[in-house]
């Protein structure tokens, strides 16, 4: 096992933590919960308790440690070298099959034996054995769901949640599935008697008897099929697409039959919610309401303690509801933000509503506002978040900026990297940015939050979950807006602009928005529309 290295003198808010955990353990909590703000070095935080837990309470203890990206797990390998870091088999290339590990172990199974030297199961296995280990939340759900051996093997005591306000919703998004014509076109069952098939499904246990008897049959028998042409198959790369798409066709099969497996709380925890498709052909969604019914069984009980660390924790009502666990069993600990507020301005400018039905106004009197605010940070790199791909769009038709890189779903991560690495003042527009990513110091001078991001109210979950907790809508609504504000904003020396260009910003600025956030904001009120 590698040694855990403390190498810098921690920050005072951050002995705060690591005192307050020893506390809460001291007081039989088993679930910790620590609300600390963007600066407070939540994780240095994390491997100090780390080390504490294994070198004091416990020396035969195990630690895992969670973020909800890839790309906050780089960080943290990137600061600590020795975490045992382990991501999806996919993540990792097999230099014998030059394809991922994920489609070169399914080749194993086709041709039999294995590679000698694989890079997932070297990563595998450090995350068994080492003292710190660190996921992402899809792997340890999906380790949780479908493969727990590995996790038993593991034996960890200590379970650390970064950014653990988005861990409910990213586990609900894990096990939802979709029944349309693309979705099983891809997995290669699609037949053009199967839009009458979905036409003729009216409720969510109609589905489950559909999916059992047609679909999970037929995604069985395509990927033996799928085996069976790539044993068959000469060339390599029509062998790697081959055990490429069975491998699809396993993870689909394993997110349907956990759908399947959960019929008896359908009626109180999931939504049907059938559409029609750009091509006018039926597609299914169906999807938890919430995922607090699966945490104690799938993730708690498989642990002595819980530490949930996040910078936008701000209702414990709500956070314990979603969590499914007891304000009793849990503690809490709220710390201030440590940067100045003349550093960290919010100025929001109050003109209009980008709502459903006032967007288009209220967008055409932001065009002259935005291009304003462009030209007076010409030297600096920034951010607009955009709210949806919609508005995205009419920005690109709108502002001709050569700035500006305003991405698709898939060239997200591409113009993210040109944004980091280029030399010129370039500025990311995107409606998905607001969690997840660093622009410390000249990576972000300014931002704008163009449209506030409350959840579709057009979703039928949104709306069950409306009627059980209505407080989760201007809460969840309120974090995406504070991690938005958050992404320029990195270290003490760091000093950026926010921008909300939306008035619809009245409607979460409620007793839970933290004391740090109404410091920094500076209301401009426009004139109205007449």
């Amino acid at each position: 096992m590698k040694n855990i290295k403390l190498e810098h003198k921690p920050r005072q808010q951050q002995v705060e933590m690591l005192n307050f955990v020893k506390e809460s353990i001291d007081l039989d909590k088993k679930f910790i919960t620590i609300d600390a703000p963007t600066g407070t070095g939540k994780s240095y935080a994390a491997v100090m308790i780390s080390d504490w837990y294994t070198s004091n309470y416990n020396k035969d203890a195990k630690v895992n440690v969670l973020t909800n990206t890839k790309i906050l797990q780089d960080q943290y390998t990137n600061d600590f070298d020795f975490i045992a870091s382990l991501k999806g088999n996919n993540s990792y290339w097999c230099k014998k099959n030059l394809m991922s590990c994920g489609d070169s172990k399914m080749m194993s199974k086709v041709k039999g034996g294995r590679c000698q030297t694989c890079p997932h199961s070297i990563a595998q296995s450090r995350f068994k054995n080492e003292r710190v280990s660190l996921t992402n939340y899809h792997l340890i759900t999906a380790y949780s769901m479908y493969s727990p051996d590995i996790l038993s093997e593991r034996g960890a005591n200590l379970l650390i949640i970064d950014e653990a306000h988005s861990f409910e919703e990213a586990f609900c998004d894990f096990i939802s599935s979709v029944i349309s014509e693309r979705s099983l076109t891809n997995l290669g069952i699609w037949h053009p008697s199967m839009i009458d098939d979905l036409d003729q499904i009216s409720d969510i246990y109609k589905l489950s008897d559909y999916c059992s008897k047609i679909i999970v049959p037929k995604i069985t028998s395509k990927m033996v099929q799928l085996i069976e042409d790539a044993k068959a198959a000469r060339g390599k790369k029509k062998k790697s697409e081959l055990v490429s798409k069975a491998g699809y066709c396993d993870k689909y099969l394993c997110k349907l039959q956990r759908f399947i497996k959960d019929r008896s709380i359908y009626k109180s925890n999931w939504v049907f919610d059938k559409t029609l498709d750009h091509n006018g052909v039926t597609k299914i969604l169906v999807e938890p309401i919430w995922g607090n019914a699966y945490m104690k069984e799938l993730f708690w009980d498989k642990y002595d303690h819980v530490i949930f660390m996040s910078g936008t924790i701000l209702n414990t009502s709500i956070f314990n509801f979603l969590m499914g666990i007891t304000e009793e069993d849990n503690s809490y600990l709220s710390l201030p933000c440590p940067f100045n507020e003349d550093k960290r301005p919010i100025i929001y400018l109050k003109f209009g509503k980008m709502s459903y039905y006032d967007k288009a106004d209220t967008f055409k009197r932001a065009v002259p506002i935005i291009n304003r605010i462009l030209e007076k940070n010409k030297d600096n790199k920034g951010i607009i978040h955009s709210g949806n791909y919609g508005l995205s769009d009419w920005i690109k038709k709108s502002i001709k900026n050569k700035r500006l890189l305003i991405h698709e779903s898939k060239t997200r991560e591409k113009n993210l990297v040109k944004h980091l690495e280029s030399e010129f003042e370039t500025v990311l527009v995107s409606p998905s940015m607001m969690t997840g990513i660093d622009l410390k110091d000249d990576l972000s001078r300014f931002q704008i939050i163009l449209k506030v991001p409350f959840p579709n109210l057009r979703s039928i979950k949104i709306k069950k979950r409306l009627e059980t907790r209505p407080d989760w809508y201007n809460w969840k609504t309120l974090i995406d807006v504070l991690q938005s504000y958050g992404r320029s904003i990195r270290n003490d020396e760091d000093w950026a602009e926010t921008y909300i260009l939306d008035s619809c910003f009245d409607q979460v600025m409620s007793s839970d928005v933290p004391d740090y956030i109404k410091k920094a904001i500076k209301i401009k009120r426009l004139p109205q529309k007449k």
